[in-house]
């Protein structure tokens, strides 16, 4: 690659990190919300999993808080490597839940998604899972470029 194209990509980071960011922000606000607001549905679907009552317990009033979490660290310069990281986490974490209904690995399971997203079905939401991961990945991959490039 010719310095003139290199050059012309490195600028273009700063501004793939915001749209991914933004997108990012799209996902994680919403549904950390969503979960809040409606906490009792939240909760039942979360009982529902095939899991021992102590993780469900965890999960119930950590994952919200978590979300929430990923979401100010994307957004604050300082932190922003670990909200991608999370991000990257949680969207790994998440498809691969997926992945594994899809695979009839438990022979029942609920999905504890609101919003849009409890409107997919598996196929779909796994794609879009998979899409966000990438996009998760990207942005920790690109902010690792810009913060060794500008040295902070």
């Amino acid at each position: 690659m010719n310095k003139g194209k290199h050059f012309e990509s490195i600028k273009k980071q700063p501004y793939l990190i915001f749209g991914i960011t933004i997108l990012l922000l799209l996902l994680w606000v919403p549904t950390s919300i969503h979960k809040l607001i409606d906490f009792e549905s939240f909760k039942n679907d979360i009982y529902r999993h095939p899991i021992s009552l102590s993780l469900s317990k965890l999960i119930i009033y950590s994952l919200p808080i978590i979300e929430l979490l990923t979401a100010f660290l994307i957004v604050t310069p300082k932190y922003r490597l670990f909200g991608f990281i999370a991000s990257t986490f949680l969207m790994t974490v998440f498809t691969l839940y997926i992945a594994s209904a899809l695979l009839n690995v438990w022979d029942r399971l609920p999905c504890g998604c609101g919003l849009i997203i409890a409107h997919l079905n598996w196929q779909e939401h796994l794609w879009f899972n998979i899409v966000f991961l990438i996009l998760s990945i990207t942005a920790w991959y690109l902010q690792i470029i810009v913060t060794t490039k500008s040295g902070s």
